[in-house]
């Protein structure tokens, strides 16, 4: 069966579970027949952690406590792995398959997995939100417990970080910063634009330039070309159509 299919009978075999009421419908009537699943185990799942190839953060470990725990309170504890992945509760599969899995258990309960943080790495550059001033990542230092980092601060202009020391190697310059605070105060991270043999692009002047070995040359010109590190980088990017398809690639076809 798919993961779809799995993951179905997986939630209806949770539901059948929950305490059950009365048929008069009386929620507070001592007739109504115990479950070992929570009423409310559709809040316990936390779609940022959740991990099918997790005895902890599966989902029967964020509503159990652990998937061992999970397939004794529903009365699989002796099945075979087989029947427990037909429940979607884990899967037969290796790790794309448990990925998968995971999201078809998001998609059907309606929850929202909000975007991982990426990780702030060596040699990122981030910049404050008015563009004009970045710090770049040399080395973690964990002070007191806490991730920071030793950054090196400066000018960020036509796209570019421009270090105040202008040293290659400004060790005696770095400065620390919490992790909060690089992500409070310098949010944008900055990803240089790679000119490249073949590439038509614009800035900010609107005019189009084809970029050849390393040399730039203005489309509508019969001008020679010019060294392409003397191209404002200012607005730089590389001409697109309106589906998304870069007119490099048109013109090479």
């Amino acid at each position: 069966m798919s993961h779809s299919e799995n993951v179905r009978r997986g939630i209806e075999r949770l539901d059948s579970k929950t305490p059950q009421p009365c048929s008069c419908s009386n929620a507070d009537c001592p007739l109504g027949a115990d479950g070992p699943v929570p009423a409310d185990w559709r809040k316990k799942i936390d779609a940022q952690t959740l991990a099918m190839s997790s005895v902890d953060n599966c989902i029967l470990g964020q509503i159990f406590g652990s998937y061992e725990e999970g397939l004794t309170a529903l009365g699989m504890g002796q099945a075979p792995n087989s029947e427990n992945a037909s429940y979607g509760f884990t899967s037969t599969g290796y790790g794309p398959e448990f990925i998968a899995l995971g999201q078809e258990w998001i998609k059907q309960l309606g929850l929202k997995a909000e975007a991982a943080v990426p990780p702030i790495r060596i040699g990122d550059i981030y910049i404050n939100k008015w563009g004009d001033m970045g710090l770049k990542i040399h080395t973690t230092v964990w002070v007191a417990g806490n991730r920071h980092f030793a950054v090196e601060y400066g000018n960020v202009k036509s796209g570019e970080f421009l270090s105040y020391t202008g040293l290659k190697d400004p060790s005696d310059e770095l400065n620390i910063m919490s992790e909060e605070r690089i992500r409070k105060q310098y949010s944008v991270k900055l990803v240089p634009f790679k000119l490249e043999h073949g590439m038509f692009v614009t800035n900010e002047t609107g005019k189009v330039y084809y970029i050849q070995e390393n040399l730039a040359y203005e489309v509508a010109s019969q001008k020679a070309g010019f060294p392409m590190s003397e191209l404002s980088r200012t607005g730089l990017k590389e001409v697109t159509l309106p589906s998304g398809k870069k007119f490099r690639d048109l013109v090479n076809e």
